[in-house]
């Protein structure tokens, strides 16, 4: 670098050229190498600047350049007010003036960047001297303190905003020290508090005045030491200083410095006389509204139809068995979770149609509860709608139908009974009602007793149908039991009054229960009193739920309703019972008859005998003809013309006909005569059927017929005669084809059944049914349907008579079910005794 020449004052040149270094500086650093300071500068982490007595920028290191935004170069030449802003240039040429002093000083000035932002520097300046002692210039060291002072900024701002909250607050806000002295108040607390003592306090203050009560002060100094020991609380207290006694809510909170102490303690009071003059009024309305629900059973509920949220009064809380405070109710929970499940897909169709229509109209349903207990609530609402006329909210009451619904109940099952007992036995009746006595009080177990006279011996009349289907295998019926030696069951008599027993295994009056008996875990029952006597005894038990008064209510009630019936058809029984003893009397009378019945029987003994001899006569000459006719109708001997064959067959089908009829004369007068035996050995019971369905299957095609057979799987043999049990079968499949019309059905089923060692055999048909009055008329022999149907169908009528002869041979039966619909046919079923 050269040196610059010295400037005089007049013509007051740069310090610095652009390319040459001051030469004022020269004899200060001239032990020093200069490249070592020119490093220094311009690696200083704080801006440096150097100006001329012109105030022109001479030099600016990187890091000032940096600071506002612009090149060391660009800078080089301006004045230092082309960077502020018109305030800061005014402050700067006070500065400048005293840099003309000599002054030297430290203080904090805002430059405005090239980007028009503001760069708050921290400057530390110096004036500078030529050799002579003159004023060249000046040189300054800035610090970037942009940030400290936007936060002070910022600061400033944030704690005029509380001073503004503060004061503007209508609440008393104040905070005092560890002596109970001010800190601060807002005017609010400051205008209380002059009303309050009258005096002034101002900070520094003690809050408490000689016009403090000790009682107040006491309690005061309580709560502001809570504050100071770092707790946050808030109370309400009731004022006694003010003309009219006010409720306050006061908040209390420590304050701390920044190392984390305690320096006092702030307080916020706020009037809530109102709010609690409110509250008071509310809480007396609400309670008067909840006891008129609560006499009326009624609970209210508020259904937003956008969140699908439920509130809902504290009594429909109670309606529902759930508690206030845990439970958040929407309405698809109240549906899927309360509503009885027979009643759940009725009510989301009842509420779409509401929506979808715009009104409402009463719906009744279940709802089960979290204690399982069931309850009949009636629902009224109307909707409220937004100003498009769309609903958004439902508003109803639900009202309690539960003692209606059971009264109705008890009603509509005493009028079955009576209805029931005209076609029913007495047993059955007693049943029906228990039965009845289990839904009303959804039991699953119950039982019915009659108390003697003597008022100590019970009779066992009758379990409910559940209670005998698939709980109890005891015999019952019927037996006696004492009064004094019977279980907790029988309690009721003895104290006269109904027993409800919630825990059976915990009763001290229980015993067990004797095999077979249905276990009972829960239970209720309730003596019948008629003339100051037990008369009867009704009990229910196995609830899922405990039983409670209301349903010993309803036990009673249905007890007490159903007795008048049961003692009417008791005495229905007692007249029939006498009707039976005549009707034994009249037998007795019709002795004699039956003796010459026996002896007519013996008659037709002998008739069968000689109709056996004269069948068997007859089949010789018979077997003949049929041969001789066949030999025609083959044409062995020569040819026959169409009428001769004709006549041919006709006498063939005679002779077998009548050699049929005759075989089953002679089986049938065998059997009468007791001289009929069967050759019983294994047989393959498939096997059998499938020759049996062979004899008619020709037949059946005939009249395009479908068979069917189902066989025993596995295959089964069973001991019987193969040659008649194939008869039996034959017999019934010839009918089912002869009684079945063309495209029709048949099908012969083999059922072994293990458990009752039988097997069936059903032969089923899709013809022309049997009549209900000729079902049993069929196994008689030469019986006909009617006239009609004999001359329509051909046969003698001994096929039947013949197949329930057989069968009871084989120590079996034969059974015939059908509806006597022509197109539903008959099913017809041999049930034979099997060993498997």
């Amino acid at each position: 670098m050269t040196e610059a020449p010295v400037p005089s004052q007049d013509d007051a040149p740069a310090l610095f050229s652009r390319s040459a270094p001051v030469t004022l500086l020269h004899t200060a650093i001239e032990q020093t190498p200069l490249l070592v300071y020119q490093q220094i500068v311009e690696n200083a982490e704080e801006g440096i600047w150097l100006v001329d007595r012109q105030w022109r920028t001479v030099y600016a290191n990187q890091r000032l350049a940096a600071m506002l935004g612009w090149s060391p170069a660009d800078m080089l030449g301006r004045p230092i007010t082309d960077f502020m802003d018109l305030k800061g240039q005014q402050l700067a040429r006070e500065l400048m003036h005293r840099r003309e002093a000599g002054i030297r000083e430290t203080h904090e000035f805002r430059f405005v960047r090239s980007d028009g932002s503001d760069l708050w520097a921290y400057l530390a300046t110096n004036p500078l001297l030529d050799a002579h002692g003159a004023f060249v210039g000046s040189v300054a060291m800035l610090s970037d303190i942009t940030t400290r002072k936007q936060m002070e900024a910022a600061l400033l701002t944030h704690e005029a905003n509380l001073l503004a909250v503060l004061e503007n607050n209508t609440d008393h806000i104040w905070a005092v020290d560890h002596n109970y002295c001010l800190i601060l108040g807002n005017a609010t607390f400051l205008q209380r508090f002059e009303s309050l003592f009258q005096r002034t306090i101002r900070p520094g203050d003690s809050v408490f005045t000689d016009r403090t009560p000790p009682a107040v002060r006491a309690e005061w100094i309580t709560l502001y030491n809570r504050g100071l020991a770092g707790e946050r609380f808030s109370i309400e207290m009731l004022s006694q200083l003010t003309p009219e006694p006010r409720y306050i809510d006061y908040c209390f909170y420590p304050i701390r410095d920044a190392g984390g102490q305690i320096t006092g303690v702030a307080v916020s009071g706020r009037d809530i006389t109102e709010r609690k003059r409110n509250e008071d009024a509310l809480r007396q309305e609400e309670a008067a509204l909840n006891e008129a629900l609560d006499i009326a059973h009624i609970g209210m509920y508020m259904w937003d139809l956008r969140t699908d949220a439920v509130s809902a009064s504290p009594h429909m809380y109670d309606l529902a068995g759930m508690s206030l405070t845990t439970i958040s109710l929407t309405m698809s929970t109240a549906i899927n979770e309360l509503i009885h499940p027979h009643d759940r897909n009725r009510i989301q169709h009842e509420i779409s149609a509401m929506i979808a229509q715009g009104r409402t109209w009463p719906v009744e349903f279940r709802l089960v509860r979290p204690d399982k207990k069931t309850i009949w609530l009636r629902s009224g609402a109307r909707f409220e709608f937004d100003a498009g006329g769309r609903p958004i909210r439902v508003i109803g009451v639900l009202h309690d139908m539960t003692d209606s619904k059971r009264s109705m109940a008890l009603m509509e099952a005493r009028l079955r009974m009576t209805a029931y007992a005209a076609n029913h036995t007495l047993c059955e009746l007693l049943r029906g009602m228990l039965d009845e006595a289990e839904v009303l009080t959804e039991s699953t177990i119950s039982f019915f007793h009659f108390v003697d006279n003597d008022q100590k011996t019970l009779t066992l009349q009758t379990w409910s149908t559940n209670t005998l289907e698939r709980m109890c295998t005891a015999e019952g019926a019927g037996l006696h039991y004492s009064v004094d030696e019977a279980g907790l069951w029988v309690e009721c008599v003895r104290q006269r009054r109904p027993i409800i027993v919630n825990d059976m295994l915990h009763a001290g009056l229980h015993h067990g229960w004797p095999p077979g008996h249905a276990q009972v875990e829960r239970m209720m029952t309730t003596p019948i009193v008629r003339n100051g006597l037990v008369v009867g005894v009704m009990g229910v038990g196995n609830r899922e739920i405990d039983y409670e008064a209301t349903d010993l209510d309803t036990l009673a009630l249905l007890a007490d309703s159903f007795w008048e019936t049961v003692q009417a058809k008791r005495a229905e029984e007692a007249l029939l019972t006498t009707y039976a003893a005549l009707e034994q009397r009249v037998e007795e009378r019709t002795a004699e008859l039956r003796a010459v019945n026996a002896e007519l029987a013996q008659a037709l003994r002998v008739k069968d005998e000689f109709l056996a001899n004269m069948s068997h006569e007859l089949r010789t000459p018979l077997n003949t003809i049929i041969t001789l006719a066949e030999v025609l109708t083959e044409q062995i001997h020569g040819s026959l013309n169409a009428r001769q064959a004709r006549a041919a067959e006709l006498i063939g089908e005679s002779g077998r006909r009548l050699l049929e009829l005759i075989n089953a004369v002679l089986d049938l007068s065998r059997i009468e005569a007791g001289i009929f035996e069967l050759n019983i050995d294994p047989v393959d019971v498939n096997s059998i059927c499938e020759l049996s369905l062979r004899f008619v299957r020709e037949m059946a095609l005939q009249k395009s017929q479908r068979l069917q057979f189902i066989p025993a799987q596995p295959s089964i043999t069973m001991p019987a005669d193969a040659r008649r049990l194939k008869q039996v079968l034959i017999n019934l499949l010839t009918n089912a084809v002869k009684f079945t019309p063309e495209s029709g059905a048949i099908c012969l089923e083999v059922q072994p059944d293990e458990a009752r060692q039988v097997v069936r055999f059903i032969v089923t048909d899709t013809g022309i049914g049997v009549p209900a009055a000729a079902r049993e008329e069929i196994f008689r022999p030469f019986y006909q349907v009617e006239s009609g149907l004999a001359r329509h169908y051909e046969g003698a009528g001994l096929g039947l008579t013949l197949v329930k002869r057989l069968v009871e041979l084989h120590g079996g039966r034969v059974e015939v079910f059908s509806e006597g619909i022509d197109g539903q046919g008959s099913r017809f079923v041999v049930t034979l005794p099997w060993t498997p």
